[in-house]
């Protein structure tokens, strides 16, 4: 598979970055664990989308909200459903994933329990720190 140069890399680069990703045997190895990782452990398995937030970070977001909320920070449950979902034309938003619908799922959610989302999300999805 022969790539295309994009505008602001030199030839030679771009060309060394090529013999790499052909010839190098760690970088394939790498390369081909991350696409099973990505599908779930199969290759043959269809990648799920994460997030539907573009490319700043969920920090950064948080924050762009918090300054439109006169410096209040969002509920980190509305930043995941935020993120994690889109609108579609007579649906409204809908969850990207599984994991998404998973996690926004949980038992407050379902079965009106007086929890703070924030400790819901934080037990569904891992914690505040995940490593």
């Amino acid at each position: 598979m022969r790539g295309v140069c994009l505008l602001w890399m030199p030839e030679d680069v771009f060309e060394q970055l090529l013999k790499r990703c052909e010839e190098d045997k760690v970088f394939k190895k790498r390369s081909e664990q991350a696409k099973k990782n990505k599908r779930g452990g199969l290759i043959s398995n269809k990648v799920e989308p994460g997030h539907c937030q573009a490319s700043i970070s969920t920090n950064e977001y948080a924050k762009r909200k918090a300054k439109e909320n006169g410096g209040i920070l969002p509920k980190a449950a509305d930043v995941y459903l935020r993120t994690h979902s889109k609108e579609e034309p007579g649906k409204g938003r809908q969850l990207v994933g599984s994991k998404a619908k998973q996690v926004m799922m949980a038992e407050y959610k379902d079965k009106d329990i007086d929890k703070d989302p924030n400790e819901v999300y934080f037990e569904t999805v891992g914690g505040e720190k995940r490593v």
